[in-house]
């Protein structure tokens, strides 16, 4: 499942990569294990741990769902956990850069709570993987700069600034700009983010 496109960078003191490896390890998996979990090769898994190599959205979800884990684990800014449970500050907002030309930012507080807020920054022919993804949940979003292009199933819908969708995550999706100009877009989850245990 695609190259790598850049190096995730975060402005906590924990990596994407570093979280990665943790979990892994607490779950006592090698990482053949994982790889084979996922499909991906384990050159790849381990230039991911070691911040060489970035994953898609797409990617992470499949990684987080073999460890059994919410992909947005891997996205937090745990420095600022203990500091407010209600509220995100502007000056406080975790900023992630993915593969593919894609960089989430946080609006909501961690914790537990299955709704989850971003604002997504989609550069430039970015998109949120090579391949569409799914998983159990729903989400809904606004355009707020820019075009974008929302695969759902094998339909492409094309929506300009003010516009908003929702659609069920278990449909196989993906976001693309596939324009000159940077794309903008608030996005809303609600999904439980653990996959069965079976």
């Amino acid at each position: 499942m695609g190259k790598d496109k850049a190096v995730i960078l975060q402005d906590d003191r924990a990596t994407v990569g570093s979280r990665i490896r943790e979990r892994r390890k607490q779950m006592g998996l090698s990482l053949q294990a994982v790889a084979d979990r996922v499909d991906l090769s384990v050159g790849y898994l381990s230039q991911i741990e070691r911040e060489l190599s970035s994953p898609s959205i797409a990617e992470l979800v499949v990684i987080a769902t073999a460890l059994h884990t919410p992909a947005t684990e891997f996205l937090e800014d745990h420095c600022n956990a203990q500091h407010d449970s209600f509220i995100v500050r502007n000056s406080r907002r975790g900023l992630t850069m993915l593969a593919d030309g894609v960089t989430k930012q946080r609006l909501t507080p961690l914790g537990d709570c299955p709704l989850q807020m971003f604002i997504l920054t989609l550069e430039p022919g970015g998109h949120t993987g090579a391949t569409s993804y799914a998983y159990t949940g729903l989400e809904t979003g606004l355009v707020q700069q820019g075009r974008l292009i929302v695969c759902i199933d094998d339909q492409e819908f094309l929506l300009s600034e003010g516009d908003s969708f929702r659609f069920s995550s278990t449909r196989p999706h993906r976001f693309v700009n596939a324009f000159d100009g940077v794309t903008r877009f608030l996005w809303v989850g609600c999904a439980p983010w653990m996959p069965d245990a079976t």
